[in-house]
């Protein structure tokens, strides 16, 4: 007797899955950093239609510029991707807000976006993580006692949600004194 270990839902989500991670691997050649963008919307059309494959190009255009350094590019992306960003997902938000506070952006203007996306994060997907982010931003244009409340906070929140963390965050803690 054959048992079906997963839904036919989970399965083509699955299948598609697969197919993106082809036309990836297609598409970008890491070692010489080139991106063939043409071969990528034609094939990603075809498995996630045209405005979704658009929005997957940018998405990579993003990943590709954090991963090699090329901040004033990745800069330039978040804010067109995120300027109405009240709907997008707030785990996605806060990872965006997080590469910046981990990158070598210096724009006050785009620090300022990224704390907004850390607080809207953070309003719907309450995690230590985005606390942290908020103080490591609140650093970066300056302001140490938000950073220092906000790093507070993070450590409070890690003990219970993930306690391998409150060391880094204390270390971090400890550099604002």
């Amino acid at each position: 007797m054959f048992l079906k270990a997963i839904s036919e839902k989970e399965y083509e989500e699955l299948n598609k899955n697969i197919k993106i991670r082809e036309i990836y691997k297609k598409a970008y050649n890491k070692a010489s950093n080139t991106l063939d963008e043409k071969y990528y919307l034609d094939a990603m059309q075809k498995v996630v239609g045209k405005e979704n494959a658009n929005e997957q190009l940018l998405g990579l255009k993003i990943d590709i510029a954090y991963e090699t350094k090329d901040y004033p590019t990745f800069e330039k992306l978040i804010l067109e991707k995120y300027k109405d960003y009240k709907s997008v997902n707030p785990s996605t938000l806060g990872y965006i807000a997080n590469m910046v506070a981990d990158s070598q952006i210096t724009t006050k203007s785009t620090l300022e976006k990224a704390i907004l996306w850390a607080k809207e994060s953070n309003s719907k997907l309450n995690v230590f993580m985005n606390d942290f982010t908020l103080a490591k931003l609140y650093n970066k244009t300056g302001d140490k006692a938000n950073a220092k409340a906000s790093a507070e906070k993070a450590i409070e929140s890690a003990k219970s949600q993930a306690p391998e963390y409150v060391s880094e965050v204390q270390d971090f803690l400890n550099t604002l004194k």
